[in-house]
């Protein structure tokens, strides 16, 4: 529910509505959606780069004229108001998205529908009242404002963060200050079990109750609740709304939570409504109309049953009648589900017979259209909702990447959308809501090939109805939109997100769509047209997304904060996945983000021949055409797999349970209550069968740490700090280093779930006083932790939830401190094997369990077995199936290329070719001693400082300062020197200021100097021979690249290839002399310095 950026509305202006009071609302029984305002139809086409289920909604371009929409198409599934949330500021300042309330309540005029606040974030009773006072004096007596009896109607979504007495302090601020307010309160309580004494005091202060959520997870029914709250309701004399509630989606794909909460198909809705549809409630609130973290309402691209559903479910609420005289089916099941796992396909009327049943069966089509299981015919109420479910077994048919569900209701046959079996882990963990009715199916005909380095996709389509959109995706996410403006072009889709101002401009091509979250075009900061595009005022929030089309040659400029230009080629782009340049962060969009901006097909039938600029193609790559009619039917074409190769299918001991995302463990689920219809449910105790999966349903993602976080067998690439790559094990390239102060976080939900193969590069370093977790995860889904003990060992421990038997296996041997070493961790269900080098070192049996729950997993994080990890990992790989080191059946994926670093604007670049290594000169004093590991601090008082290996020093307590100047190398015009700085730590606890100076000088005391005091900043500072401070402090995280470069006589000085000074050379003495040297006046202090060679380049 909560974001972290919003708009403020601190400059609002606006006239207040001269009405003499808003829409009153006490006098009917009315249906309710909580509303996210951040998701505003506007948006629309940008919530397909953040979700896999996103709305259907097209956009206008208009602001206004798409909230009249929204408001229109849930008037038709019979909700009567919004109240969407309105986002306290904790610091005091206005609160967020009352400007949106404000464009909502306009749009909303000349309608019926009400538009009311609901109050979000606790802060003070004094700024609550402060800023709601602000909101209903311009907007409570707008017309389609709700009242009750001439109240202004406040919905307090964090009604029970406060206490009884600061709400009745809220009320009785708000009637001095003009305004009766009819309060609504959330009462829900989530994981808690709240008796009526507890939650009576709050009642009170409330005119009307309702439970935000309705979910099972306490342990007591949804039906216990309502009645709870009925009692509570009359005992207090209070009005109620009662609440229907589908689930928790959870945000896995944009990286906000790992959460779910179950579906189960149409039940977790369906009981809540049960519950709900009570004569004692006067309203019914839907959660949510548009959350997508959540689960959203309005018609989606998975499911489009939804609008359906909803309205039946108001109408029956109401005492409206739905019958059409036509049988209504909807279908739900998952869109994605482990092979070996138990199918629920789950089907159920709505009530638009007057009497009579309908007759349903159904079976599931292999990809090559071969019947591989049955669904006998059920027979369902169609005066009534009536439910059934189809359980099926899925490990005889496991070596299918896909089944294809086929109905028959009521003698018409209609394909459903896929259900794709994947090995390793769910990503979009949709349940997956149809009709009958609304599905639409054409003919077509699709064919993807490599050309040149770009995506060609060709082929037809020819549909009985006519189509809105035709859309190609691939692997769930939509990719490109088939239009004749495009037709014979290549198209390009970016993502580019800055807070500084920011112009983009094709070479060879041009813009044919873009949005920017919150801004029309044109507009005072947003504006485009075919030749190219600008945006100011930017925000985190303000992503802009564009499709570029144009020749093979196409090239793109970009200008940041009016700095030089960069100027790439649209293959490059597409290469390299993600350039940050000036501030500015520009990425290939894994989807195409201007989609529903797009103009209407308006046709039945076409061609197509386009080109895409693209990633490499990954082997289980999969490919479909999306159809959506004018009408508002949808239907998806057969799965094509252009790239796959050798499909033989792979041998596998499976998990065959009827455990799934649904069963409730952990903090997930309905406790107690079962999630199928069915009393009996075959393999409730899983058991290991001998089968085979797909190649294709394998997950899995391969990381090179090539200076970025690329994935180059999956499509989940992560963002990784600058500062932890460094050089790997020779031919590997680049790796990354743990100092055990920083962790990577990759991908929510990404980790295999049972079969699982996960290999790394590692080199650890440094004494362990404990257990270091090398690759760790948060949650409870059955996985793998990975942890390198204190004597060198890797312990591979198998765990889940509550209920999951811990097991574990240790290696025989330790890996070697210092060394590149190859692990390999492999789990098939029956044993957990450990391999060093190709060689297993370590075995142990397992039992087949299996367990879902919230999973983040990590590199070099500690958890509560392990501490963070010291050393370096690189070429991680992970697959969703176990294979030993040299299975010829392992999948293959490309080493990904290290691409040419894009240089900061202003930053100059030097030549690799020619690069000279220099040394440091270190003094004949200091006590040498050999590298064991990562040094330590000095527990002994030093006389001189000491010197580990090459280039670390220990420097007290004792002697604690040194001048190093280096040998080998001088900076000259035109050339640059750069030294990587690994380690700057200080012992505890700190005694007085300590200094590390890497310098340039001129040999007649005058230096210009990075000015080190502590390892996470860095100043500019320059003896003149008096000692001066040049900048301000620059965050940074060690290691760091610091350059110093010469040209023309100007000395830039950068860190990590941000440019952080300039100033003259001296004419007369230039500077051209490195050093490094420590300072400080107490020599109790210990540090320890690390510092590489200094190299030598040419500048370009």
């Amino acid at each position: 529910m909560k974001i972290q950026n919003c708009l403020c509305a601190g400059a609002l202006s606006l006239a207040v509505v001269s009405a003499a009071h808003g829409a009153e609302i006490s006098n009917r029984k009315m249906a309710w959606a909580h509303h996210t305002p951040w998701h505003t139809p506007f948006n629309t086409s940008l919530t397909a780069i953040n979700y896999y289920n996103f709305p259907l909604q097209d956009s206008t371009g208009s602001d206004l004229e798409d909230w009249k929409r929204e408001f229109a198409l849930a008037g038709a599934q019979g909700i009567d108001g919004f109240f969407p949330d309105l986002v306290a500021d904790k610091g005091g300042g206005p609160t967020a998205f009352v400007d949106a309330l404000h464009t909502m309540l306009k749009a909303a005029e000349g309608t019926d529908f009400q538009i009311g606040a609901c109050l979000d974030v606790k802060t003070t009773v004094d700024q609550q009242v402060k800023e709601l006072a602000r909101m209903l004096d311009l907007f409570g007596k707008h017309p389609n404002y709700p009242q009750w009896n001439g109240r202004p109607v406040v919905n307090f979504y964090t009604y029970l963060s406060w206490t009884p007495e600061e709400l009745a302090e809220i009320r009785a601020g708000m009637k001095a200050a003009g305004h009766d307010i009819f309060l609504i309160g959330n009462i829900g309580v989530g994981y808690e079990r709240r008796s009526f004494d507890d939650l009576r005091p709050y009642v009170e202060q409330a005119d009307m109750i309702y439970s935000f959520g309705a979910g099972e997870i306490d342990g007591t029914t949804m039906r216990s609740k309502v009645e709870l709250y009925e009692r509570l309701a009359a005992a207090c004399g209070k009005e109620l709304m009662t609440t229907v509630y589908p689930g928790y989606y959870g945000a896995w794909l944009n990286g906000r939570n790992d959460f779910y909460q179950v579906h189960c198909g149409f039940d977790q809705a369906h009981h809540s409504f049960e519950a709900a549809n009570t004569p004692k409630a006067k309203f019914l609130h839907y959660t949510t109309w548009n959350d997508h973290d959540e689960t959203s309402l309005l018609p989606m691209v998975f499911t489009p049953a939804n609008p359906l559903i909803t309205r039946a479910y108001t109408a029956r609420f109401k005492g409206e009648s739905t019958v059409t005289g036509e049988p209504e089916v909807v279908f739900a099941c998952h869109r994605e589900e482990l092979p070996g796992t138990l199918l629920r396909f789950e089907a159920m009327t709505l009530p638009t017979l007057e009497k009579g049943g309908v007759a349903v069966s159904g079976r599931l089509l292999d990809a090559a259209g071969k019947t591989v299981a049955v669904l006998p015919e059920k027979r369902l109420d169609g005066a009534d909702f009536d439910r059934t479910e189809w359980l099926v077994p899925s490990a005889g048919f496991a070596a299918n990447p896909f089944v294809t569900p086929e109905f028959t209701v009521a003698g018409r046959t209609v394909r459903l959308p896929q259900v794709f079996l994947v090995s390793g882990w769910h990503q979009n963990a949709v349940t997956v809501k149809t009709a009958a009715s609304r599905i639409v199916m054409p003919e077509s005909e699709l064919r993807l090939r490599r050309e040149d380095g770009r995506l060609r996709v060709s082929g037809r389509y020819d549909s009985p109805a006519e189509l809105k959109r035709v859309s190609l995706w691939r692997n769930d996410r939509p990719i490109a939109v088939i239009l004749p403006e495009t037709e014979g072009k290549v198209l390009l889709n970016l993502c580019v997100s800055s807070r500084p101002d920011f112009t983009v401009a094709p070479e060879g091509g041009e813009i044919v769509a873009a949005v920017r979250k919150f801004g029309e075009n044109p507009s005072k900061h947003f504006r485009w047209n075919a030749a190219g595009l600008a945006s100011s005022a930017n925000q985190s929030w303000t992503p802009v997304a564009l499709t570029v089309a144009g020749e093979p040659g196409l090239k793109l400029r970009f200008s940041v904060a009016g700095g030089e230009p960069l100027t790439l080629s649209a293959g490059e782009l597409a290469q390299r996945e993600r350039v940050e340049y000036g501030g500015a962060v520009i990425s290939l969009s894994p989807a195409d983000g201007t989609m529903q901006n797009r103009a209407m097909l308006n046709r039945k039938e076409g061609a197509f021949d386009f080109f895409l600029f693209d990633r490499d193609p990954r082997r289980r790559d999969c490919y479909l055409l999306h159809f959506e009619t004018v009408d508002g039917r949808s239907g998806w074409s057969a799965p094509l797999y252009p790239f796959a190769g050798d499909v033989a299918p792979v041998p596998a001991k499976l998990v065959e349970t009827a455990t799934n995302l649904e069963t409730p463990s952990g903090a997930t689920g309905w406790k107690g209550r079962g999630e199928y219809l069915a009393k009996t449910v075959p393999f409730r105790t899983p058991k290991l069968r001998e089968a085979a999966v797909s190649p294709l349903s394998i997950r899995g993602g391969h990381w090179d740490f090539e200076n970025d976080g690329r994935d180059a067998y999956g499509d989940m690439p992560v963002v990784i700090p600058e500062s932890m790559f460094a050089d790997g094990a020779g031919a590997e390239g680049r790796a990354l280093r743990f100092s055990g102060k920083e962790s990577v976080k990759m991908r929510l939900r990404t980790y295999p779930v049972g079969a699982s193969t996960v290999e790394f590069l590692i080199r650890p370093e440094g004494k362990r006083e404990e257990a270091q977790g090398v690759i760790t995860r948060s949650g409870w889904s059955d996985a793998v932790n990975i942890y390198l003990l204190p004597d060198g060992r890797i312990e591979a421990v198998r765990d889940g939830s509550e209920e999951f038997k811990t097991e574990k296996a240790v290696s025989r041997v330790p890996l070697p401190d210092g060394r590149w070493s190859r692990v390999r961790v492999v789990c098939d269900n029956a044993a957990l094997r450990i391999y060093f080098d190709g060689k297993c070192v370590g075995e142990e049996k397992v039992s087949p369990q299996r367990s879902y729950g919230n999973c983040t997993w990590y590199l070099g994080k500690g958890d509560k077995r392990s501490g963070n990890f010291t050393g370096m990992l690189d070429a991680l790989t992970v697959f969703g199936a176990a294979f030993a080191p040299g299975d010829p059946q392992e999948p293959e994926f490309r080493k990904s290329e290290r691409f040419r670093p894009i240089l900061p604007p202003g930053a100059p670049e030097a030549e690799e070719a020619g690069a000279v290594t220099g040394s440091w000169n270190f003094p004949g004093n200091l006590e040498r001693r050999a590298a064991t590991g990562v040094p330590a601090f000095s527990e002994e008082r030093l006389k001189n400082p000491v010197l580990i290996g090459d280039d670390t020093l220990l420097l007290g307590p004792g002697a604690n300062t040194v001048t190093v100047p280096a040998g080998g190398v001088a900076l000259a015009d035109n050339t640059m020197l750069t030294v990587r700085l690994r380690r700057f730590d200080r012992a505890e606890p700190k005694k007085a200021w300590y200094a590390l100076l890497v310098s340039i000088g001129n040999g007649e005391r005058k230096s210009v100097n990075f000015n080190f005091g502590s390892g996470d900043e860095v100043m500019i500072s320059a003896n003149e021979p008096e000692w001066k401070i040049k900048t301000g402090h620059h965050k940074l995280t060690l290691p760091a690249e610091l350059k110093i470069a010469k040209r023309n006589g100007l000395l830039i000085f950068m860190v990590n290839d941000k440019v952080v000074y300039k100033t003259g050379d001296d004419p007369e003495k230039p500077y051209a002399f490195l050093s490094f040297s420590t300072s400080s006046p107490n020599r109790d202090d210990a540090a320890i310095v690390q510092l590489d060679a200094p190299v030598l380049r040419r500048l370009r």
